[in-house]
């Protein structure tokens, strides 16, 4: 289990602070996104937006808009930075070459595969996100900010795993019962320590699958509910880079070739 951090921010300049995470497609046209916001308000964790099976940029970017504050931290599960016309971004043979025994290796991107995430972040910039919080920045620094995360090897840290949960793979059996095992992490290592105690109820409410819901989903349902929960992961990596900066995180890759941010147990 990760260690519990304190999630009180005594700090009334950044109020109305939010956390989004976005779990974007690939090719946002024909697969769905998941899409995940919270806010800091005074000193409580809230819930602000929760949206899955979204299959388009404008939808994603449209997310952004009704939940951003003047102070707002995106963390997006999908590649921002890509300048490798083929092959792997060196930022991801440095996941690979550490996380492979955990099977927390890195999906290979280039500009042949061409992501829609590349334009995600374009569009981004174009509203005033900057890329990353600087390793030299305070650690709350306030802004719009921006940075690519990988959730299997920030689970093994996170939730002190030994290989990372198997849900987007394999036989159906097996991805709904990672979906589960994915769902308690969330709630013993996430939502409990994170979100203020009266909405854990409704974050968890929203979240909530029990293995005879996950039996009744297919296809794109439970794709949409495996984006879902990724998104929410997202969010609070967004969060903890915000809360713990560099003390807490790590920089992987370059902002020329692509860069992770990964959390530190």
């Amino acid at each position: 289990m990760a260690t519990r951090r304190d999630s009180t921010i005594n700090d009334p300049a950044q109020e109305a602070t939010s956390f989004l995470g976005l779990d974007v497609a690939w090719k946002t046209d024909r697969n769905s996104t998941g899409l995940a916001a919270f806010r800091l308000e005074g000193k409580d964790i809230r819930p602000a937006g929760l949206a899955s099976g979204v299959y388009s940029l404008d939808k994603v970017i449209q997310f952004v808009k009704e939940m951003q504050s003047p102070s707002t931290v995106i963390a997006i599960d999908a590649p921002l930075i890509v300048a490798n016309q083929t092959g792997q971004r060196p930022c991801e043979t440095a996941i690979t070459k550490r996380f492979h025994a955990q099977a927390a290796s890195a999906h290979s991107a280039n500009l042949t595969i061409n992501p829609d995430s590349i334009e995600l972040a374009r569009r981004l910039q174009a509203m005033g996100y900057r890329h990353c919080v600087p390793p030299t920045a305070p650690r709350s620094a306030p802004g719009k900010w921006m940075f690519e995360v990988y959730p299997h090897p920030a689970h093994v840290r996170l939730f002190g795993l030994e290989r990372t949960i198997r849900y987007k793979k394999g036989p159906l059996e097996d991805r709904r019962a990672g979906l589960i095992e994915y769902l308690e992490a969330l709630r013993g290592n996430v939502i409990k320590d994170w979100v203020a105690r009266e909405h854990q109820g409704s974050i968890m409410g929203a979240l909530q699958k029990s293995a005879a819901d996950l039996a009744a989903l297919n296809g794109r349902d439970l794709k949409a509910y495996e984006d879902l929960l990724d998104a929410v992961f997202s969010a609070y990596l967004a969060f903890y880079l915000w809360r713990w900066g560099w003390t807490g995180n790590e920089f992987v890759g370059d902002t020329a070739s692509g860069y992770i941010v990964l959390p530190m147990s």
